[in-house]
């Protein structure tokens, strides 16, 4: 979910700044509890570089099977 809100930049649309707020906001999350979210969305995610060059994900296998 937390990819799919940053990517959309649907947090912008409801007047918050950074993904991370909005989804604090919207699910009464306490800081640590967003920050664990973020972090395990981001191993699951593929990145892009400052080129655009889209680089692996850290945990490919887990993305893999999530994905499925």
């Amino acid at each position: 979910m937390f990819a799919e809100v940053s990517e959309r930049g649907a947090y912008r649309d409801l007047g918050s700044q950074m993904p991370g707020k909005y989804l604090e906001g919207q699910l009464r999350l306490s800081a640590r509890a967003r920050h664990q979210r973020e972090e395990a969305a981001l191993n699951l995610n593929a990145m892009f570089n400052f080129s655009g060059e889209q680089l692996d994900p850290p945990l490919p296998a887990t993305s893999a099977r999530f994905t499925e």
